[in-house]
């Protein structure tokens, strides 16, 4: 279990703000392929994702650079290879559009049902993720991987922790 401070939300927060509004300037479509749902609600989305990355960076102790402009954006949200992906909800998936798949990466669940409190849920790789009875649509939204919390599909924590140490020691 991870659990936020004030000052920890308050950035998470305010990078989903800057990213929202990076997003605006620069022309990008904001609706996530949630045209069909209210602004504010496209919005949280953004929030809990941002929070998620916060606790993930949290939990392998590193440092959260709060990337809000493609300059800073960099390959992976942690470690160079590991995408986070928050929830909100007990019953939510992890969620991939396809056009945003990497294989060789790892897709980590986090779940801030109980916000402050983040629980790390498992992960799997982007291949693994590319299943054809992943397959399905979420709102609108282009074509996406949806796969379910339980193991397996996904890996446990200590898994990604190991993995994370040997390549860090490869890269040393």
């Amino acid at each position: 279990m991870i659990i936020l401070e004030q000052s920890d939300i308050d950035e998470a927060d305010k990078t989903a703000i800057l990213r929202r509004a990076f997003g605006i300037r620069s022309g990008r479509a904001q609706t996530r392929g949630l045209d069909d749902i209210p602004a504010m609600e496209r919005f949280w989305y953004e929030v809990i994702g941002c929070r998620a990355e916060v606790a993930a960076h949290k939990l392998f102790r590193t440092t959260w650079l709060s990337a809000y402009s493609e300059e800073l954006v960099t390959d992976g949200d942690l470690l160079g290879f590991i995408e986070i992906k928050g929830v909100a909800r007990p019953k939510d998936r992890l969620l991939i559009k396809e056009e945003k798949l990497k294989k060789d990466h790892a897709y980590l669940l986090i779940d801030g049902t109980f916000h402050p409190c983040w629980q790390p849920i498992g992960w799997l790789w982007g291949y693994e993720a590319a299943r054809v009875e992943y397959r399905g649509k979420f709102g609108i939204q282009p074509d996406c991987f949806k796969i379910p919390r339980s193991m397996p599909p996904l890996h446990s924590i200590k898994k990604l922790f190991d993995i994370a140490i040997d390549r860090r020691r490869d890269a040393a």
